[in-house]
């Protein structure tokens, strides 16, 4: 049997040759991910973790970023906690000139684990257009690929 990690990789992988077909080419665009999620991949290839800007081509992407944020105790005394997030998956299309994704603002621990529950981003774009996706784990997205094939 294939272990979680693989079976994520051929997940994006079959993700990313789809966007190949897909996508148009055209002029690209630049998508600007926030400080606390660190970009894994973008399209099946790995993504550079220091930028946390994107130049993509218009069309349809698949983003995968860990949610990462280290919180400060409620005393001087406390140690700092880090949160941080399995890989976690966003399809999502590109079809103007600037993309912004956004997380909640979370102020403490129990926020950002409650978050991470349900995680999504907002997506909002140099439109003024702006709509929420959830980001998927990977046995989410396996599972969705299963599912689509039946």
């Amino acid at each position: 049997m294939f272990s979680k990690t693989t079976l994520a990789t051929i997940a994006a992988s079959a993700l990313s040759l789809s966007t190949l077909f897909v996508a148009p080419l055209t002029q690209a665009a630049q998508v600007f991910v926030p400080d606390d999620l660190q970009i894994l991949s973008v399209d099946g290839h790995s993504g550079d973790q220091s930028n946390n800007t994107l130049q993509l081509n218009q069309g349809s992407h698949v983003l995968v970023v860990q949610y990462r944020d280290l919180f400060s105790g409620v005393t001087a005394e406390d140690s700092a906690t880090w949160v941080k997030s399995q890989p976690l998956y966003l399809q999502f299309s590109v079809d103007t000139k600037d993309v912004a994704l956004t997380t909640p603002t979370l102020d403490d621990v129990a926020d950002a684990q409650t978050y991470l529950k349900h995680p999504y981003l907002d997506i909002y774009t140099n439109k003024d257009n702006s709509r929420r996706l959830a980001l998927q784990p990977a046995a989410d997205v396996i599972a969705d690929l299963l599912s689509a094939k039946r």
